[in-house]
Order: C-alpha cells, then sequence, then structure tokens
C-alpha cells in the first residue's frame, strides 16, 4: 500500500493488540503524519456492535477488497432515511430492498418489528431501542455500502 492510495469505503486489514483486525477506511486524512506519513482514519469493530476508530498510516494498511460503488445502486438506495423515535427507530424501504435489508439486519443481531401497511408501497422497519441509534446508522450505512458495491 506503498505506493497507491486506498479508496474510502476499502475493507483493510492491519495489525493490533498482537493480532489482525479488519476495517474500513472512512476518511483519507492526507500526509498530515509524522514525517508527511499519509494518515486514513479506519472504523473497525471489537466484538458484537463495539466500533471504534483510529488513524493509521498507509504502509500498516493492507488493502483486502474494495469493489467500486454502483453509482447508479447507491442513488436507488438513498431514499432509505434512519429516523430516531422515542419508542424505536425507524426506515422505509421498497419491497425491493426490504428483503434484503431484513436479511442484513437479521445477520446483525439487530431486533425489529415491519408493519408492511405502514405506507402504501413501503415497508415500515421499527428497530429495537436495544440497538443504539449510532450503531444503526453506521449499519444502514454499511449496507447501503454493501448493495452498491454488489455484495448484497
Amino acid at each position: 500500500m506503498k505506493t497507491i492510495d486506498v479508496p474510502i469505503g476499502a475493507k483493510v486489514r492491519f495489525h493490533f493488540a498482537g493480532r489482525q483486525i479488519e476495517g474500513r477506511i472512512l476518511q483519507d486524512r492526507g500526509p498530515i503524519g509524522r514525517g508527511g506519513r499519509h494518515l486514513y482514519m479506519v472504523q473497525y469493530e471489537l466484538g458484537k456492535g463495539n466500533l471504534y476508530t483510529t488513524e493509521l498510516p498507509r504502509e500498516e494498511l493492507e488493502n483486502i477488497g474494495h469493489k467500486p460503488a454502483n453509482t447508479r445502486k447507491r442513488r436507488e438506495v438513498d431514499y432509505i432515511i434512519p429516523v430516531e423515535a422515542v419508542e424505536a427507530h425507524s426506515l422505509f424501504a421498497k419491497p425491493k430492498h426490504a428483503q434484503l435489508l431484513a436479511a442484513f439486519l437479521h445477520k446483525q443481531g439487530v431486533r425489529y418489528s415491519v408493519d408492511s401497511e405502514a405506507i402504501q408501497g413501503e415497508i415500515n422497519f421499527q428497530i429495537d431501542k436495544f440497538t443504539p441509534w449510532d450503531e444503526f446508522v453506521v449499519l444502514l450505512n454499511d449496507w447501503k455500502q454493501m448493495y452498491a458495491e454488489g455484495s448484497d
């Protein structure tokens, strides 16, 4: 990774506390490290739902996969917007996307209920407050990215 930039959204692997960790590039911080080292902000998970970020130089990252996102597919799911409410987080999705999203949320251990009659033509996902708001937003954005990359 010493001569090429790592794109935002790329999956990377790095060493942390004596083990390999996988994460995703959140931000290209530029050449702001000691001696002009190029730094990246990386998000990683340690344990279920425990998300962390760190800044690492390019030479400590191994790019393990980046599929360029399909812009059309990314725009296709931009209408899915999370809503923070008192009793449950919520979002609306068309049936075409709802099945894929439901499978993803289930795999992530997110508890939710579905109301298919809330708005005609869309399905309302009501996400249990057991999942913190910030974690829910990150998961939804991860799913949108996976969908746009064609890996969902």
